[in-house]
């Protein structure tokens, strides 16, 4: 096995910590984003940050039976 190889396979077991998280994001009151996949997954939890932080959310998704509530 290779020195690259194992570098990989060590970065996939243990990966790094994130560098940004939900929490140091700004305030984003005024923006609007729109979410494609909003309805279940990252796109979900992307969502829910992004409302906690204050912005305007149009969720975008197959049908609208899967969209929540």
């Amino acid at each position: 096995m290779s020195l690259t190889s194992l570098r990989n396979l060590r970065t996939q077991w243990f990966p790094p910590k994130a560098a940004f998280t939900e929490k140091e994001l700004p305030s984003q009151k005024g923006r609007v984003f729109i979410v494609t996949g909003g309805n279940a997954g990252v796109g979900f939890e992307l969502c829910k940050i992004l409302y906690g932080s204050g912005a305007t959310i149009y969720m975008a998704s197959r049908s609208k039976e899967s969209l929540p509530n």
